[in-house]
């Protein structure tokens, strides 16, 4: 009965654990996505609505996985699929993703 309610205990507090870190991601990819497009912002297009995208093309990943969650930029529809048609001519109209990731990062800490 010990090893059952040991168990038992061990897997809520696992779950607890990753329902934490899921709300953590879950809140800082709404911040993020809240920014508004940061192409379209740094092409004076305003503030469009936006949605996360994970970095493409950088080290932040294993082969085949996404980026983690904390390596995301603010895109809106139009930006995120032109990205992934070609990142580099996309790259080179809007900047680096990897750039726009710290532009991100410091809009973030602006807005704190």
């Amino acid at each position: 009965l010990t090893r059952g309610t040991d168990r038992a205990a061990a897997i809520s507090k696992i779950a607890a654990t990753e329902g934490a870190a899921m709300s953590a991601a879950a809140r800082w990819m709404g911040r993020v996505a809240a920014l508004g497009c940061v192409a379209c912002r740094n092409a004076a297009r305003g503030k469009t609505p936006a949605q996360v995208h994970h970095l493409t093309g950088y080290p932040f990943r294993g082969i085949g996985q996404k980026a983690a969650d904390a390596f995301v930029v603010p895109l809106c529809a139009s930006c995120h699929v032109e990205l992934h048609r070609g990142v580099e001519s996309w790259e080179l109209a809007n900047g680096k993703q990897v750039e726009l990731l710290a532009q991100t990062i410091l809009d973030l800490a602006r807005s704190a």
